[in-house]
């Protein structure tokens, strides 16, 4: 595993804020940015249809990686005998 570092990236936005990651690859860092997105913000966005694009590298590198990272939406059941 590689540390990676990722960030959202909005039109609007100006700052370096960059969330570092321990990933496989670029883009496994890529798709776990976007579930602790969903997850912190409570908003769940991206699994709720809207995708976003994410830059990632290697921590201490400067070469970016650029992913669109969308997201499903995916009913889980459980049934749990009682009687």
């Amino acid at each position: 595993m590689t540390d990676h570092e990722a960030k959202i990236v909005y039109e609007d936005e100006k700052t370096e804020y960059w969330v570092v990651i321990s990933a496989y690859s670029h883009q496994q860092a890529a798709e776990v940015l976007a579930d602790l997105h969903d997850c912190t913000t409570a908003e769940y966005t991206i699994v709720g249809g809207q995708s976003e694009i994410i830059w990632v590298r290697e921590k201490g590198k400067s070469e970016i990686h650029k992913f669109t990272v969308s997201g499903e939406n995916e009913r889980i059941y459980n049934a749990e005998h009682i009687e």
